[in-house]
């Protein structure tokens, strides 16, 4: 199937089907996800992985913030008070990103 210019991410299947690869190219260097319906979009950025969830009105509820290597299951290891620089970082690059591909915003 050809890709078109629209698509804004990469495949990811050679991770899913070769054990031995770790990484792969992406354009921004971090993955993206963004799930308006259930109030949440989020940044994968090397270790870091910043959480957003969202108000009804769109407005940012709270953002959470994980070292993943240290705690993969991240359940109560939030550092956004501890490591605000990085939160606030990867926030303002994730939402450049929905800015840029003009992302679905939540619907009342």
């Amino acid at each position: 199937r050809q890709l078109t210019a629209e698509v804004d991410g990469v495949s990811i299947r050679q991770l899913l089907s070769n054990d031995s690869e770790r990484d792969f190219d992406r354009p921004q260097q971090a993955l993206f996800f963004h799930r308006p319906r259930r109030s949440f979009s989020a940044i994968r950025q090397g270790d870091y992985k910043l959480m957003l969830f969202w108000n009804n009105d769109g407005s940012i509820n709270r953002r959470e913030l994980f070292q993943v290597n240290l705690s993969p299951t991240e359940e109560g290891y939030d550092i956004s008070g501890k490591n605000p620089e990085k939160a606030e970082s990867l926030q303002n690059r994730l939402l450049a990103h929905l800015f840029m591909v003009d992302a679905e915003r939540k619907k009342n």
